[in-house]
């Protein structure tokens, strides 16, 4: 099968050159052949071709194994329960919180942050890179966005002692001949995270400029 898009050979559900969808009818005659082999992995932009390659499948294995228990929002909740009992009438401060996010949310408030960062290095670095510390800070993918140049993550940010679980959105984009990301992190329901969505990007974007080195 060739893709429609751009007459690469190619199987799958999407194009592993362009990230376009491949058509079951497709073209029998090739605009233009070229191998995968010929094509090293760290230019691809498509989150389904990429983690198709055992190089990247081993590297996110490997951080995700580094990954480490952290003390969460609702671990921290049930230890004040023991203090807070009396004053809460005997409600746990976790089921509290489960009920007072989604009002707040449905309020509009939240808070986070967004930041952004221009790369010399190739896109299925970037995005290599951006897999493998969401893996290594327990951070889990929801849903991905394939577009034929773009790749965006959306993952959830665990709860800790300072908040409740947050979203994360990373778009790895490809521009002329640089890789452009953009992230951006928001805690639903709280005006105030006390730095946690800063210190969240800051360790995000230091994770990929370290990881891509290593690439």
């Amino acid at each position: 099968m060739y893709c429609s898009d751009c007459g690469v050979k190619a199987h799958g559900r999407f194009c592993w050159s362009c990230g376009a969808p491949l058509e079951p009818n497709g073209s029998s005659e090739p605009l233009e052949v070229v191998e995968l082999v010929d094509v090293p992995w760290t230019q691809l932009i498509n989150y389904e071709s990429l983690i198709r390659v055992p190089d990247v499948r081993d590297r996110i294995a490997r951080h995700a194994a580094q990954a480490k228990s952290k003390f969460s929002g609702e671990d921290f909740l049930e230890c004040c329960d023991k203090v807070m009992s009396p004053l809460t009438g005997g409600v746990p401060l976790t089921i509290i919180a489960k009920v007072a996010q989604p009002l707040s949310e449905k309020l509009g408030l939240k808070t986070g942050k967004t930041r952004c960062e221009r790369f010399a290095d190739p896109p299925g670095k970037i995005l290599a890179a951006l897999l493998c510390s969401l893996a290594q800070n327990s951070q889990t993918i929801g849903h991905v966005i394939q577009s034929p140049r773009s790749c965006t993550i959306e993952a959830a940010i665990p709860s800790d002692i300072w908040s409740l679980k947050g979203n994360l959105a990373v778009e790895v984009r490809i521009e002329s001949q640089t890789t452009f990301l953009e992230a951006g992190l928001t805690i639903p329901g709280q005006l105030y995270d006390w730095g946690k969505s800063q210190r969240a990007l800051d360790r995000l974007f230091a994770d990929i400029t370290d990881l891509a080195k290593c690439a």
